[in-house]
């Protein structure tokens, strides 16, 4: 590694407690079962090999230890539709860019799926998923579609191709448009959202529209994705991806990439620090106590403490770590 790309991960700022390292046969036993079904759906090698990189029971085990077999079901096929979307979006299997078009058309049916359209055997893996997903959803709560996830969903779905757009331009975005996009394409939203049904949390919809929570959701968010981002740079920089907010930074501010590293490390403890405050502020601010709430913004915290170790330990992130030096 070079001089002027050498650089050390300080300690990160974590006010939380995570429970990420418990045995989960659960979550592992549900992960193999989906990289089965992936496998049956399409058996391209890259894809059995990116899976298996992600370890997808470790990685749902590590971020949500405490959900049931259905619940592990739900989250591990949202995660295989989330990483076989990456995957399809890039390239055909002839190596070539696939057109923004096929892409946008793409994204767009796989929303419609998981709405109720119907599946069709050509289309591809992780719209297939999509159907899966939903069948599981229908069976384990009732009602889901009243709930938040189709739109995040589309959301997360139609923000990958921003990040298509700036990997493939070759541009670095700026750190005002990295904060609106870059947190919806990096599924924080779509996963609260299941973790909430997948807990069948009860949570009147007007302490969820309450702009307090919903300010600390997004914190939430916003803390995972630049989390994520800081642990996985050497990752992002060894591919080229410029949607990472060290390297967002370290273009924006023409500093080194160990200053942007450090700067990234303080936002992210603005944003513990401002997510502490307002949660404590909530009695005061007309959001209630609802138990369902606080064991919501329980698991939030519980994300935030656990999205760091299971980005140093899945190898499809670990093997670029030490880069670091």
């Amino acid at each position: 590694m070079s001089a002027e790309t050498r650089f050390s991960i300080p300690d990160l700022y974590c006010p939380f407690t995570g429970t990420c390292d418990q045995p989960q046969p659960a979550a592992e036993g549900v992960g193999r079962d989906i990289a089965a079904l992936v496998h049956d759906l399409d058996d391209n090698p890259a894809l059995a090999e990116m899976l298996a990189e992600l370890r997808l029971g470790e990685f749902t085990a590590r971020l949500s230890p405490r959900l049931t077999t259905e619940g592990n079901w739900l989250m591990q096929l949202y995660w295989a539709i989330y990483f076989t979307s990456d995957h399809w979006c890039d390239r055909r299997p002839d190596g070539t860019f696939r057109e923004t078009a096929e892409a946008v058309d793409f994204c767009r049916r796989t929303v419609r799926v998981l709405c109720g359209e119907p599946v069709a055997a050509d289309d591809p893996v992780p719209t297939r998923l999509a159907a899966f997903l939903r069948e599981r959803l229908d069976e384990y709560c009732p009602g889901w579609t009243d709930s938040r996830l189709p739109h995040y969903f589309g959301r997360n779905m139609t923000a990958r191709l921003w990040e298509i757009d700036v990997h493939r331009s070759g541009r670095t975005p700026s750190l005002a448009e990295y904060r609106r996009i870059k947190v919806v394409k990096s599924g924080p939203e779509p996963l609260f959202e299941l973790d909430i049904l997948a807990h069948r949390l009860c949570i009147p919809s007007w302490i969820r529209a309450h702009p307090a929570v919903e300010t600390l959701q997004e914190i939430a968010a916003d803390y995972i994705a630049r989390y994520t981002d800081i642990v996985t740079v050497s990752k992002d920089l060894h591919e080229g991806t410029m949607s990472n907010i060290v390297t967002v930074i370290r273009a924006e501010r023409g500093c080194t990439l160990q200053n942007a590293v450090d700067t990234a490390a303080e936002i992210i403890r603005a944003d513990a620090d401002a997510f502490v405050d307002l949660r404590a502020r909530l009695p005061h601010l007309g959001a209630g106590c609802h138990p369902d709430l606080e064991s919501f913004l329980d698991r939030l915290q519980e994300w935030m403490a656990n999205c760091e170790p299971w980005a140093r330990n899945l190898p499809r992130y670990s093997k670029h770590y030490d880069e670091a030096g």
